[in-house]
């Protein structure tokens, strides 16, 4: 994780990517188990908004810069309208 910052009555986690294909905003993006829409992608690394009542039901809210987290996204979901269009 590379910052937790509060934003307005949420919260705004920026987390290094390290992933082979990095997310597009709009994409979803599993955080330690949380499903969250990515909002910002910026070289290496991409934001997620947390709103009050994700930051009160999990236990992102409490997460610190260097903190390790694990992350999962759905790459044949990413990809699979490109192939049918491409077909």
């Amino acid at each position: 994780m590379v910052s937790n910052e509060s934003a307005g009555e949420g919260r705004r986690l920026t987390v290094g990517t390290g992933l082979e294909t990095p997310p597009d905003p709009g994409d979803s993006v599993a955080v330690d188990g949380v499903s969250l829409t990515v909002s910002a992608v910026d070289c290496n690394r991409f934001a997620v908004a947390l709103i009050p009542e994700t930051v009160d039901r999990t236990t992102l809210g409490d997460r610190r810069a260097g903190d390790r987290v694990n992350l999962e996204t759905d790459v044949l979901a990413k990809y699979a309208p490109r192939v049918r269009t491409a077909n």
